[in-house]
C-alpha cells in the first residue's frame, strides 16, 4: 500500500489506517523519545518522563487504533492507488501476510492449506 500518495490535489497516507495497535505504540513511543530527549531535564527525569509517555500512549493507542481484520492488499493495486499524480511505495513491495494474492477466490484460508497456490 502506499506510504503517502496525493489524488485530486489531496495528500493522503493510506498504510496510517492499517497500523496494528503495536505498531502505531512504536511510532508514538519514537515520537515521546525525540520530545523528552529536546527537554533540558536530568538523565533520570527524561528516562520517568519517557516510560510515563510510554505507557500513557499504550492506553491511548489501545483505545483508540482499531486496524481492519482483513487486509486485502489486492485492492491496492486497483485504480484508486493506481489513477493518482504521485504516490511513495515502500521498498519492500509486499507484506509477509499477502498470501491471499495466490488464490483466486480471496478466501481466508493460511497458506499452503490447500493444493493449487501460484507462485
Amino acid at each position: 500500500m502506499p506510504l503517502l500518495m496525493s489524488k485530486g490535489g489531496v495528500i493522503t497516507a493510506p498504510v496510517l489506517q492499517y497500523l496494528s495497535v503495536e505498531d502505531a505504540w512504536v511510532l508514538a513511543s519514537f515520537f515521546i523519545a525525540l520530545a523528552v530527549h529536546r527537554l533540558r531535564l536530568g538523565v533520570g527525569k527524561r528516562i520517568l518522563l519517557f516510560l510515563l509517555g510510554c505507557a500513557v500512549a499504550a492506553v491511548l493507542v489501545n483505545m483508540f487504533v482499531k486496524p481492519p481484520v482483513l487486509v486485502i492488499y489486492d485492492d491496492f493495486r486497483i485504480s484508486a492507488y493506481t489513477e493518482v499524480e504521485w504516490l511513495i511505495m515502500p521498498p519492500i513491495p509486499y507484506a509477509p501476510t499477502d498470501y491471499l494474492r495466490d488464490l483466486g477466490s480471496k478466501g481466508l484460508e493460511a497458506p499452503f492449506e490447500t493444493e493449487g497456490h501460484v507462485h
